[in-house]
């Protein structure tokens, strides 16, 4: 990410109508999600997630409150790879509290931990890879069954 509006850590006196965040690549729109968390774990973000090119960006809904807000963000690179981080902003007077993840169930798709890096893009690692690789061992097994079978019969 090259940069936010808000920056991170600002301080600012009126509220913001928009969250926005620019990117060093392109973002595909493929389920981005930003969440604007207060210190209770409300979500203050409005209407849908805004793409344009690797421009990203949120509405605010309401008046927001004095206090300290957490924007939590997951994007699709053009690469295809998921990147997900948070940054923080304040707004008028406020305490020392910081956001936290509400304990509570939401109807908001949880966010994984702040992560900008590549590392671990690469790895051959999961599920699937493990179901592909186990399927491909059977059916090599059933195929070396089959010709020992076909070998071992009498012609006729």
């Amino acid at each position: 990410m090259l940069s936010t509006a808000p920056a991170s850590q600002e301080h600012l006196d009126v509220a913001p109508t928009e969250v926005s965040m620019v990117f060093s690549d392109a973002v595909l729109d493929l389920g981005a999600t930003i969440l604007i968390v207060d210190t209770a774990g409300t979500d203050w973000a409005a209407g849908d997630v805004r793409i344009d090119g690797s421009s990203v960006s949120q509405g605010v809904t309401g008046d927001l409150a004095d206090g300290r807000y957490q924007v939590r963000w997951r994007v699709v690179s053009a690469d295809g790879h998921p990147i997900s981080g948070t940054f923080d902003f304040a707004l008028g007077e406020v305490s020392a509290a910081v956001p936290a993840a509400s304990a509570s169930p939401s109807s908001t798709p949880a966010l994984q931990a702040a992560t900008d890096s590549d590392a671990g893009r690469n790895a051959v690692t999961g599920p699937p890879f493990i179901l592909i690789g186990l399927g491909g061992a059977v059916a090599g097994f059933l195929i070396f069954v089959l010709i020992l079978t076909l070998r071992k019969r009498p012609t006729t």
